[in-house]
């Protein structure tokens, strides 16, 4: 039997260093965030003794319009994309 979770991107914080399954990427920004962070990092403890196949989706937020009122909590790509708008560059 396999294990399929769903983790989020929210446990890369502002992506800053990157989308990347590793240590130095995981910044999570919240409580929501580092919840899901907490779980993957059990998941990765227990992987060596696992007999069944583990994955985890870390599914980025669906970017549309009206997300300003998020504020921080706004997705990932809304926050990129007004960093891109006012520097050139992300």
């Amino acid at each position: 039997t396999r294990l399929l979770y769903a983790s989020s991107a929210a446990t890369y914080g502002d992506g800053a260093q990157g989308f990347r399954e590793q240590p130095a990427c995981e910044r999570p920004l919240n409580v929501y965030g580092y919840s899901k962070l907490l779980f993957d990092q059990v998941v990765r403890r227990a992987l060596p003794d696992a007999r069944s196949q583990v994955i985890g989706f870390r599914y980025f937020n669906v970017y549309g319009a009206r997300e300003q009122h998020k504020e921080r909590m706004a997705s990932v790509a809304f926050h990129h994309f007004n960093q891109f708008r006012s520097d050139g560059k992300v």
